[in-house]
């Protein structure tokens, strides 16, 4: 993802399906990123990121590490789970999640902010679309509690 920081721009990640589908879709607002290399950015500056995903997990990872989103206005993601969610943990805590829709509304994206320190944020579900800001490049994973 490469784009002028005072733009206002969109990513959209689609999976290798043969059906093209929307995986998650990246916000970038003016200024939503900092600095880079302790270095104050710029609205005229470049910024490039890479977003990979996480094998095995419904999830994916932001470098370079040496870029800090701004926390007053930090990048955004929608997550789609559409077609790829996993409701199987539904099955195996009825009484925590007694229907597909009250385990879909328990999903959070979780950042990884620390080795194995993982912090829930603000997210809000809306049918099969999970949307949350970004807190720092790193790791994230979309999952309720089993």
């Amino acid at each position: 993802m490469t784009f002028k920081n005072n733009q206002t721009v969109s990513f959209t990640w689609i999976n290798a399906d043969s059906a093209g589908t929307t995986l998650a879709v990246f916000h970038f607002f003016p200024q939503s990123v900092r600095s880079r290399n302790d270095t104050i950015l710029a609205d005229t500056s470049t910024v490039q990121l890479t977003a990979t995903v996480t094998p095995g997990v419904f999830g994916f990872t932001i470098a370079p590490a040496s870029v800090v989103f701004n926390i007053a206005g930090s990048p955004t993601v929608d997550v789609s789970f559409a077609s790829y969610a996993d409701f199987s943990v539904a099955d195996s805590s009825p009484s925590k999640y007694p229907t597909s829709q009250a385990f879909a509304q328990a999903l959070k994206l979780w950042y990884e902010f620390g080795s194995d320190q993982w912090q829930a944020q603000n997210t809000g579900v809306t049918g099969t679309l999970a949307s949350s800001a970004l807190s720092q490049p790193g790791l994230y994973l979309l999952a309720a509690p089993k």
